[in-house]
């Protein structure tokens, strides 16, 4: 998730009803995971270049790479060909965006509606975000205004971003964790400035 480009293997080709996907022993796209949708871009194999429209992880834990192209004859590459794997950075940056937002809500949303407000699901696009909670009430409109002014004050401080793994016992005090089971022994910190820390599937 650190590159946007990389040189790999074409190590499958994965036909499904309508789509094709492919497989590479290494890439830089993310697969959808979290509530965050997959990455587009493309894909330049031995001079043919495909269009990466999305990308999934398999039952393996493989990333699937979505493409535009269908079945074909003769097939234009096989598996062992050399590809460029390219990322397009504009859309990964406009979800980089929605994905620092919604750890942003979390905490104004705490601060504002109390501490029992917890993350339910959420959606990270390129075009939105979308952040599930429950509370016992609706939000009034006072609440909502502040919860905007908190957070809008938050993107001008323009705090620093810093994400890094730790072991689940040993991530900083005070750092909110709510899916139990869900995190592994290595787990994913996410702190936006010191306010904002959280684990991160």
């Amino acid at each position: 998730y650190e590159h946007t480009t990389a040189h790999a293997k074409l190590i499958d080709i994965v036909k499904a009803e309508k789509d094709t996907f492919l497989v590479f022993d290494q890439t830089p796209f993310y697969a959808e995971m979290g509530g965050q949708t997959g990455d587009t871009g493309t894909a330049l194999i031995e001079g043919c270049l495909v269009k990466i429209v999305d990308c999934v992880k398999d039952k393996a834990g493989r990333h699937l790479h979505k493409t535009v192209l269908r079945d074909r004859d003769p097939w234009p590459f096989k598996v062992g060909a050399s590809a460029t794997l390219s990322v397009d950075l504009a859309r990964r940056r406009a979800i980089n965006r929605h994905h620092s937002a919604a750890h942003l809500i979390h905490w104004a949303l705490r601060k504002v509606l109390g501490t029992h407000v917890r993350q339910a699901g959420t959606s990270k696009t390129a075009d939105r975000m979308r952040f599930d909670f429950s509370h016992f009430e609706s939000v009034t409109h006072a609440q909502l205004l502040e919860i905007e002014q908190l957070i809008n004050a938050k993107v001008i401080d323009n705090a620093k971003v810093e994400t890094y793994e730790t072991e689940f016992d040993q991530k900083p005090e005070g750092t909110l964790a709510f899916f139990g089971d869900k995190y592994g022994k290595i787990v994913r910190v996410v702190d936006i400035g010191g306010y904002s820390r959280e684990l991160c599937g």
